[in-house]
């Protein structure tokens, strides 16, 4: 009886630090972003281009979109179809687009979601990150997602679950669950 019980309290504990790791391994959920529900739009423009600049004066990012909407109460810029391009230190610039980007913060932070794509030109082929939403660091040129990812060049195609990528150093980390296919050079 005794080894019975014995059987069964080591199986609970087994099972119960199964379901405690598989908890502590969920994505965490996205980081908020304002919401212009309930807002006046207070600015509306068309054919938008945003440009900021590094410490050197030498342009660091800019995008552009045909349509941008603002909202001066959560200072918060609603662009519909952004193309971007963004700055390496040393390589060929990202390129990127998505369905739509919100950014606020003083264009601090930005949301790209719906079909975001980001590549960068090389003479061997492109690289190619695609997701349906990353969240995006301005001024540090850094991106983050925790959903699906495919990162995709000529040499491999990669798919995971959540991405950290520092854009300037031409550095990308796939975070949870990646798989993927490498063919290697005759």
């Amino acid at each position: 009886m005794q080894r019975r019980l014995g059987v069964g309290l080591a199986l609970l504990l087994i099972l119960g630090g199964l379901m405690l790791w598989r908890w502590s391994q969920q994505p965490p959920a996205p980081s908020p972003e304002p919401s212009n529900s309930g807002l006046t739009m207070t600015a509306y423009a068309r054919d938008v281009q945003l440009m900021a600049t590094d410490e050197q004066g030498r342009e660091a990012w800019r995008v552009s979109a045909p349509a941008a909407r603002y909202f001066q109460a959560s200072d918060l810029w609603q662009l519909d179809s952004p193309t971007w391009l963004i700055q390496t230190e040393q390589g060929t610039p990202w390129y990127g687009r998505a369905d739509q980007a919100r950014s606020w913060d003083n264009e601090q932070q930005a949301r790209l979601t719906g079909n975001v794509r980001l590549h960068q030109r090389h003479p061997e082929g492109d690289t190619v990150m695609t997701t349906d939403w990353i969240d995006m660091q301005l001024p540090q040129r850094y991106a983050e997602t925790t959903a699906a990812v495919s990162l995709d060049s000529p040499s491999y195609r990669i798919n995971a679950l959540g991405a950290r990528a520092w854009l300037a150093e031409e550095r990308i980390e796939l975070t949870d669950n990646a798989r993927g296919r490498y063919e290697a050079s005759n």
